[in-house]
């Protein structure tokens, strides 16, 4: 069942790819009715965590991700650690969509203390390949993890917070790794006001 779950939570995001949002929720649906069925919180956490990542792809679909990532949160087994790093991640994202940054705060420091103790149970060896894998999230996680940092370095917190909603934006739409750790660069320059060099 965990294959075909993998399989369908694919499907999901093949479907968005292809621009059918309503496939995706379709699939995602299907996904979360199996899990409720099998009584299954890994797999609901993870088709709430895809429904989450759907609804934040739409201008006003922030409040139902932050709902739907609460609910992930509550479910997802304490045993799956990255799993709830990877929903802390987007809570903050979601968080900071709403425009609320003392909780995207929290959970980006949340995702960033999970995904710390999962490297540090991993292998030497194998930790460089986790860091590469999770680059995106651990990086907007660290990004979010420091808004009131940053906003209280500009004039006001409200003018500071569209500039963070929008390099979010950005850091969630890019699929191409070089180009996602690219744009983590030249968003902390921009957002802490450094140069290059």
């Amino acid at each position: 069942s965990d294959v075909c779950s993998s399989d369908l939570l694919e499907r999901a995001r093949l479907h968005w790819a292809r621009g059918d949002a309503e496939g995706a929720a379709a699939v995602v649906e299907t996904v979360l009715d199996g899990a409720r069925r099998l009584d299954s919180g890994e797999l609901q956490a993870r088709g709430l965590l895809l429904a989450a990542e759907l609804a934040l792809r739409s201008p006003d679909g922030a409040a139902e991700a932050v709902q739907a990532l609460t609910t992930a949160l509550e479910v997802a087994p304490a045993d799956k650690p990255l799993l709830a790093a990877q929903i802390q991640a987007w809570l903050a994202r979601a968080h900071a969509w709403r425009g609320e940054p003392a909780a995207a705060r929290g959970s980006a420091q949340a995702a960033e203390a999970l995904f710390a103790k999962v490297a540090q149970t991993l292998p030497e060896q194998r930790r460089a390949g986790f860091v590469a894998l999770h680059a995106g999230d651990r990086a907007v996680a660290s990004l979010l993890a420091h808004v009131p940092t940053v906003a209280r370095s500009s004039p006001s917190t409200s003018a500071a917070l569209p500039a963070v909603l929008a390099i979010n934006r950005r850091l969630s739409a890019e699929l191409d790794l070089a180009r996602l750790l690219e744009l983590v660069m030249d968003s902390a320059i921009l957002l802490v006001g450094a140069e290059r060099g």
